[in-house]
């Protein structure tokens, strides 16, 4: 019971000394007061934000009138209105991600050479895909012919100097153009 009291006189001399030791000044009432006006000035400019009168009727139709013209046939760089043409397709197909990948028919059949430079058909699937570009560089040229009788249109690829050839072969359907077949016969 000793070793306990003696135990507790030193848990509170030591608290004590603690306390004493660091040093505490107390925030003058000055201060306080600023601090309170400041919350209480910030919490009603909050409010007041918030509060605001709503747009009259006026300003809600003036700036909805501009957002209700409509665009004339024709003036789209890409205007499917009618049928597409195979040309302005295969320039849409190479820049929108989203566009190309919902006019790929999936599963796709990708034709390419082995090792042994044997033909072997891979089948690809959709969350396989990769996105193409179809447009010449130094490094391979491109062409892009339709045969209108089969309802066809074809994109070739040709390296200069370098092996490459790769031919995508589109089909129209519906009056839409869509990628079903790959070929890939470079060397």
């Amino acid at each position: 019971m000793k070793n306990l009291l003696q135990k507790k006189a030193s848990c509170v001399q030591f608290t004590r000394c603690f306390f004493v030791n660091l040093n505490y000044k107390p925030i003058p009432e000055n201060m306080k007061a600023i601090l309170f006006y400041l919350c209480v000035f910030s919490f009603i400019a909050l409010f007041e934000s918030c509060l605001g009168t709503p747009p009259s009727e006026e300003f809600n139709q003036r700036s909805t009138e501009s957002y209700q013209e409509e665009i004339p046939k024709g003036t789209l760089m890409y205007d499917f209105s009618n049928n597409e043409t195979f040309e302005s397709f295969i320039e849409k197909f190479s820049l929108d991600s989203l566009f190309q990948e919902s006019r790929v028919v999936f599963p796709l059949r990708k034709r390419h050479l082995n090792e042994s430079l044997k033909e072997v058909e891979k089948i690809v699937e959709a969350k396989d895909w990769w996105r193409i570009i179809l447009e010449s560089t130094d490094d391979y040229s491109m062409r892009y012919f339709e045969k209108e009788k089969e309802n066809k249109g074809f994109v070739e690829f040709k390296g200069i100097e370098n092996g490459i050839k790769i031919t995508y072969v589109f089909e129209l359907k519906d009056g839409e153009w869509f990628l079903v077949e790959v070929e890939d016969l470079s060397t």
